[in-house]
């Protein structure tokens, strides 16, 4: 069987007229008509039945329609896989993370893409978490490496790369710090540096309070990022509920006090996720495998 007999065959179904067949592959009418009659000799039966002036697929030639799409979507797929092998990792690939990912990722990614991968097009895009999870769904970005929030849509794949903590953080010599054993009770005593009241972070932490009978803590700086939070954490002496990472990788690292409390404290996963669909093009691929790689080595000793 030709491959050429199927393409012709699949244009000649779409467009349901030889004559417009045969100007959309700028070939002649016979040779679109023995074409087809070599398809059917094959078979054994026929493809088409005329319908006036027009083709109408007889029902294995409705078969033979959905079987050629198929072969014909392979192999240009499998033409695009061996050009991209050997022209090495290239093309185009849009990436997304919230602000504080980005902050710590997106300079060792840009670095390893060049590196690994200097003809690739890289798009860099920094969002909020339910921004870049919309942005995913929709295709307008490839992948998007944010803190999950269940639950995850089942067409997205995820792929774990970090387990990043919220905790309370104080500067030193905060009251808090002088007590033998901090109760919850006691964070309520207290002034804070709160995400904004809309944020998961921030709902999550008021649930915590609610529902072992406290009020919830008294926020006296909103930020609606915990990128923000440890610079006024440090320059307010509030307390601060933030990420664990958010603290480690700023510049107030080594001045905040973390301040762990099982009731308060709780993990959230970093990930990365991308349509499954997606992940079937190697480029794509290739992009995961080399992100998990450089987030590894940069969250080793977190």
């Amino acid at each position: 069987m030709d491959i050429r007999d199927l393409r012709y065959f699949c244009v000649a179904a779409e467009t349901g007229h030889l004559g417009l067949a045969a100007q959309v592959l700028h070939l002649t009418q016979p040779a679109i008509t023995k074409s087809i009659r070599r398809l059917e000799a094959e078979i054994g039966g026929r493809l088409f039945v005329p319908d006036g002036r027009r083709l109408q697929l007889t029902p294995a030639g409705k078969l033979m329609l959905e079987r050629a799409q198929s072969v014909d979507q392979a192999l240009r797929q499998a033409i695009t896989d061996v050009r991209q092998e050997v022209e090495g990792f290239s093309g185009r690939l849009s990436l997304g993370a919230s602000p504080l990912v980005a902050e710590s990722l997106f300079p060792a990614i840009a670095s390893a893409m060049r590196r690994e991968a200097p003809g690739l097009i890289l798009e860099l895009s920094i969002k909020g978490s339910d921004a870049l999870r919309a942005d995913v769904l929709a295709g307008r970005v490839d992948m998007a490496v944010i803190p999950l929030q269940p639950p995850t849509p089942p067409e997205l794949c995820v792929v774990p790369l970090l387990d990043d903590y919220l905790t309370v953080a104080c500067a030193p010599g905060h009251p808090l710090l002088a007590l033998p054993r901090i109760e919850l009770a006691d964070f309520c005593q207290f002034d804070w540096v709160l995400p904004s009241a809309h944020t998961l972070v921030r709902r999550r932490l008021d649930a915590i309070f609610l529902s072992n009978g406290h009020p919830v803590p008294k926020c006296r700086i909103e930020v609606n990022s915990v990128l923000g939070a440890p610079g006024l954490i440090w320059s307010s002496k509030l307390l601060g509920f933030t990420s664990r990472l958010s603290l480690h990788s700023s510049r107030f690292a080594n001045r905040l006090q973390e301040i762990p409390h099982e009731q308060v404290q709780s993990a959230r996963r970093i990930a990365l996720i991308a349509r499954q669909a997606t992940l079937k093009d190697p480029i794509r691929s290739n992009a995961v495998n080399l992100i998990q790689s450089e987030a590894a080595a940069i969250f080793q000793d977190f």
